[in-house]
């Protein structure tokens, strides 16, 4: 468990696949597209590539990060190094370990709950892949809530009927096939659509009361 408290019943399996591994490309694309916080480094410390989602969590620069001013090792607490150290000597057995809980300092001086997985790079036991996940309450939060939209629109968009989601302004925030293709309105922040764009003018007050 972390200090704090968050991650005993957190299981979340993670393997890299010997085809993902062997394909360079595929496993760039995987990591640059910032689903998950990855990092390329070595068992002492040295980060040698990190994604931008790796960078918006430990708060530093790409380059801070990159160019060996900033060591994983230096930015995790104490308390965790026993934690990285079982880490290592799996790694050493099977080539891949964890996930396991631990924490880093941030670079504004707070701590971020981590759910932490390794795996070895092809040809050297001492580089590694690392995905890192965000277990602190607010990232939980967003992540619910992505999680709940993502059902939402998966509901809306198989649905028969027009859905449209309007503020109390009347601007539309989103509308699902049906109605984009009913409409002719596809809702963007850049190009913002209300309601009464699609509605007969006879039928606006009616439906304003």
């Amino acid at each position: 468990m972390s200090s704090s408290g968050q991650a005993d019943s957190v299981s979340i399996p993670f393997d890299l696949s010997k085809h993902l591994m062997s394909d360079v490309r595929a496993l760039q694309r995987f990591v640059d597209a910032n689903l998950l916080a990855f990092a390329r480094c070595d068992i002492h410390g040295r980060f040698y590539e990190v994604n931008q989602a790796c960078v918006e969590m430990f708060g530093y620069s790409r380059e801070e990060l990159e160019s060996g001013t900033i060591r994983w090792n230096e930015i995790t607490p104490p308390e965790h190094t026993f934690a990285d150290q079982g880490a290592i000597a799996e790694l050493m057995k099977t080539g891949k370990a964890g996930p396991f809980p631990k924490e880093i300092n941030h670079k504004n001086g707070t701590r971020v709950p981590l759910l932490v997985g390794v795996v070895t790079l092809p040809d050297s036991k001492e580089e590694v892949l690392c995905y890192f996940i965000n277990l602190s309450e607010e990232k939980i939060t967003e992540t619910r809530l992505m999680l709940e939209e993502s059902r939402f629109q998966l509901l809306a968009e198989n649905l028969p009927q027009l859905v449209n989601v309007v503020t109390a302004d009347g601007q539309v925030l989103y509308g699902n096939r049906q109605f984009i293709e009913y409409t002719g309105i596809t809702p963007t922040p850049e190009s913002p659509s209300f309601w009464t764009d699609w509605v007969h003018p006879a039928d606006q007050a009616l439906m304003s009361s």
